[in-house]
């Protein structure tokens, strides 16, 4: 099919786009989101929210069609948004995982079909935030204190990835100060943060300009966090 789209004339194909473009929406919302990726991240922002605005209980029987809805979106995000604004995308794959703590109180997700997807999203979060800090987006932000964060809200298990395949954002030692971080040696952030070798630790949230607020430990939350999860570095 390539080699024919390849073969076809630019006016050709322009016109055939506009065709398809005419008698679906979801054609003609893909174009928008293929030429203005503002637009792509404005109507998944849009989806997002409306997932974590429903307030009906989601059945057995249902879960397999909203952990569809957030694989989609996860998906739209990593064709529409990452390649060109991965900062923006990164923002959306945190809004995305952050349905956890919304999406659990009321939906019964025994086959954990919704799980996988939000662990799926964490793993586009880390993917986005590395591809954002190859393009020199968001230069002062602290992703391993990012990182810990999101982490710290693990409350209903589904956040793993963010250490498991920290590897993908993080260099060798980032991932060794996160060690430390998760086991208790070094503190994540503070006024004068030091490392045992007394350089500076400078923490600062990615400036997701486009999340919804930014994510934390509930009050009280006292799920335990392994080191062990961790790559080796």
């Amino acid at each position: 099919m390539r080699s024919k789209l390849v073969a076809t004339s630019k006016d050709d194909l322009v016109r055939l786009i506009e065709r398809l473009a005419a008698d679906s929406a979801e054609v003609s919302a893909r174009l928008d989101y293929l030429t203005d990726p503002d637009a792509a991240a404005k109507a998944l922002q849009g989806r997002i929210r409306s997932i974590r605005g429903s307030k009906g209980f989601v059945s057995y029987g249902e879960a397999r069609e909203v952990a569809a809805q957030i694989g989609v979106i996860a998906a739209d995000i990593r064709a529409d948004v990452l390649l060109k604004d991965p900062l923006k995308a990164a923002a959306l794959a945190e809004k995305l995982f952050s349905l956890d703590d919304v999406i659990f109180n009321r939906a019964d997700d025994s086959d954990g079909v919704i799980g996988d997807e939000l662990r799926a999203a964490c793993v586009l979060w880390l993917d986005a935030a590395a591809a954002a800090r190859e393009a020199n987006a968001g230069a002062d932000a602290d992703w391993v204190a990012a990182l810990y964060e999101s982490y710290q809200a693990n409350d209903y298990g589904v956040r793993e990835p963010l250490l498991e395949e920290a590897h993908r954002l993080l260099h060798e030692n980032e991932l060794r100060r996160l060690r430390h971080i998760l086991s208790g040696n070094l503190e994540p952030c503070s006024s004068s943060p030091r490392t045992a070798t007394g350089s500076s630790i400078r923490c600062s949230r990615p400036p997701l300009q486009s999340a919804d607020r930014p994510i934390a430990a509930r009050p009280g939350a006292s799920r335990a966090i392994d080191p062990h999860l961790l790559p080796r570095a």
